[in-house]
């Protein structure tokens, strides 16, 4: 008989996951605690103890409750609290090993279809712990390791986002298009992964082989009493209800519903298959083996039903063998010999008959559960298929964001459904992905859409400040400012796009303290420190930009801009050699923006090298054809690399494109007077006069200069 000492632990446990299921974190907190206190060497009270310290985002009190059976891996819910705890911390390494030395008791595991509204598994599985270590080995610097972590974990369950954003965060080459794909999958196992909830029978009925999740061993919980009688044995045992999880045991217990209870009672009480009924000696066909089964209206109220026929099962057992082979012989075969029935035997009998004809309603309807017919399992199917279709369109997207595809990410986010491109997410993504691509205007109206569906989004509203600040709408810009600190003043968005209003302001003191603020809040916030950096550059304070470009890095060194803003510190400073070598990182992170392949050009022009900066104009013009600013570099060098109709043709292009740029009209006009065409000169000079009055002197000259031969000249 169980003490009470263990009953009360047994209630503890229960509870405890009760007040975490529903939220309430301090009283969790405060029952873990009480657990604890009863059971001060017990692994698993000191992992609920742990893990609620955990909720409570107390992440030192949570390493050191888990840091006992943790870091050395004998338990594995305190190791995946511990490692959890390492990673707020920063121990990154040694939740890494915490993890590692626990391997045997999560390899191989797989409880992601195994989960509903009803059941739930509080041990972590395989690919959870690979998620986690991909994440802890990527703070560690080791984007190897954390590719192998992640690409585990998707193979293993490829509903399991986080994986695959991290695949893409590490820069792993992937071909989405062969990624979520049902072949991933064995057939068999499709029908079971959302086979859950498919009707309410099928849902009611799983509850009959739900083992207790709290207490081990115990296979036969029947839920609706807090204290049952034992169905095995002859000893009483406490059965707590619970909905949530799998307590002392940790291995994976099959849902298999009534099946499972069949199999078991056919174990326990040597009776024969439903599937070939024979006659007994009385003529009548033997019941289903499955009267052990509780009733419903038992399981509701939390009253034991009555089991004579386990009783009388084991009194048979207990008789001789001969008797045994005989009552076996005559069920099994009507072909041997009748004999007359003991009088004894044939009341038992009729006893037998009446109790089952008073439960064989219920009975029938536990034993006869439905199965899923062909259609269901069609449909199981064609669901699991729309939903990896749905997340690869996804995938393909976000991999192509991640790698600054723009048109392709842009081409994948628009042909989603109505209904998934109109979520807050989505709409997210094709913001970012279109400010890449320096569309603001289409970004602005991404961003604007998603803040009417989800007016307290603060995620990417960094982003849509940056965006506004480019567009120069300092209204929309200051409104955005108070809705943010209106739904969370003390977020690192809402800081950053404060410092974006008062950059706009040229307020570069102002913006510098708050984009500071964004990242005291959140110092892992790497969009913080290069706003904060370029803020710096714009205030002339260079080292101070510096330390916040390497900080940015620090934290993601595939922030492009992190390595420009350090070649435009460096630029600034007069080290071009530095300043091409930062840039050249960025564009290899970042291929698809023009902006790049420009300012390493203009290093280029500066060190002398005019053939690798026409290089870098032209790539700047494969990527943005229409950029005027590649054109007008592209010509100028072109000019001095005495190719002057070779520029002519870009030049009289851009005239018409941006016909109001005096520096335009003024190039052309140098480039006429070069092929000779001095009244075409005169024209072009005189209008770049009559569009920057300041420049008037520098104009004058190159007008007098006309009838000279010489080819220099000034083409700023």
């Amino acid at each position: 008989m169980a003490t009470t000492g263990a009953i009360a632990a047994s209630q503890l446990h229960q509870l405890v996951y009760y007040h975490l299921d529903n939220e309430m974190l301090d009283t969790a907190n405060f029952l873990a605690g009480r657990l604890h206190a009863l059971e001060p060497r017990s692994p698993d009270s000191l992992h609920l103890l742990a893990l609620t310290f955990l909720r409570l985002q107390r992440h030192r009190a949570a390493y050191d409750y888990s840091v006992k059976y943790g870091a050395s891996g004998r338990h594995l819910g305190c190791a995946y609290v511990h490692a959890l705890a390492c990673r707020q911390l920063g121990k990154n390494f040694e939740g890494i090993q915490a993890l590692e030395r626990c391997k045997a008791s999560w390899s191989g595991k797989m409880n992601w279809k195994k989960h509903s509204d009803t059941s739930r598994r509080h041990l972590p599985d395989a690919p959870a712990v690979c998620t986690l270590m991909g994440k802890l080995y990527q703070a560690h610097g080791d984007d190897q390791k954390a590719a192998d972590c992640f690409l585990e974990a998707h193979k293993a369950n490829p509903f399991t986002w986080d994986a695959f954003e991290g695949l893409c965060q590490v820069g792993v080459d992937l071909t989405v298009e062969n990624m979520f794909r049902p072949e991933n999958n064995s057939s068999s196992r499709l029908p079971e992964i959302y086979m859950d909830e498919v009707s309410s029978t099928r849902s009611l009925q799983r509850q009959y082989s739900t083992p207790d999740p709290f207490m081990a061993g115990h296979n036969d919980n029947q839920t609706g009493s807090f204290v049952l009688p034992m169905v095995k044995g002859g000893q009483p045992q406490t059965v707590l209800e619970t909905p949530t999880a799998h307590g002392g045991s940790h291995d994976d217990i099959p849902m298999g519903g009534v099946e499972e209870q069949v199999k078991r009672t056919r174990n326990d009480h040597n009776v024969e298959s439903l599937a070939a009924p024979k006659r007994t000696i009385s003529g009548h066909v033997p019941t289903s083996p499955t009267d052990g089964a509780p009733r419903r209206s038992n399981r509701i109220f939390g009253q034991a039903a009555p089991r004579p026929k386990v009783a009388e099962t084991k009194d048979r057992t207990r008789q001789p063998a001969v008797k045994g082979r005989s009552t076996v012989g005559r069920v099994v075969s009507g072909n041997r010999k009748v004999m007359p029935p003991v009088p004894a035997e044939k009341e038992k009998e009729k006893e037998k008959d009446k109790e089952k004809r008073r439960e064989r309603p219920t009975v029938a309807a536990a034993a006869t559960r439905p199965q899923a017919s062909m259609p269901d399992v069609q449909a199981e199917q064609q669901a699991m298929v729309s939903l990896l279709d749905n997340f690869r369109q996804l995938a393909i997207g976000f991999y192509a964001a991640s790698r600054f595809e723009t048109d392709k990410a842009i081409d994948a986010f628009t042909s989603l459904s109505t209904a998934q491109r109109d979520t807050p997410w989505v709409l997210a993504q094709l913001g970012k992905v279109y400010y890449e691509a320096a569309d603001n205007e289409n970004a602005e109206e991404c961003f604007a859409r998603l803040l009417k569906i989800q007016p307290s989004r603060l995620e990417d509203m960094e982003v849509y400040s940056t965006v506004l600040w480019h567009l120069k709408k300092e209204a929309t810009l200051v409104y955005l400012c108070h809705l943010l600190r209106d739904h969370n003043y003390n977020a690192p968005q809402t800081w950053c796009a404060i410092g974006n209003a008062f950059s706009l302001q040229r307020e570069h003191d102002f913006a510098i303290n708050a984009f500071k603020r964004s990242t005291q809040l959140d110092p892992k916030f790497a969009y913080g420190w290069t706003l904060m950096g370029h803020e710096c550059i714009a205030n002339e304070e260079y080292d101070a930009a510096l330390t916040a470009f390497r900080r940015s890095l620090g934290v993601d060194k595939r922030c492009y801009n992190g390595w420009y803003g350090l070649g435009k510190t460096y630029e600034k400073k007069g080290q071009t050699d530095k300043a091409e070598r930062h840039y050249r990182i960025a564009a290899s992170i970042n291929g698809s923006n023009s902006t790049l392949p420009i300012c390493v050009g203009a290093v280029m022009e500066k060190l002398g090298n005019k053939q690798a900066a026409l290089a870098s104009y032209s790539r700047a013009l494969e990527i943005a054809p229409h950029s005027a600013l590649a054109k007008f570099k592209k010509a100028r060098v072109m000019m001095q690399l005495h190719l002057p109709q070779d520029a002519l043709v870009i030049l009289e292009g851009l005239k018409d494109q941006a016909p109001d740029e005096a520096n335009v009209h003024f190039l052309l006009g140098k480039c006429y007077k070069l092929l000779g065409m001095k009244s075409n000169a005169l024209k072009a000079l005189t209008s770049a006069l009559n569009l920057d009055t300041k420049a008037a002197p520098f104009i004058q000259e190159a007008i007098e200069q006309l009838d000279n031969d010489d080819s220099e000249g000034d083409f700023a």
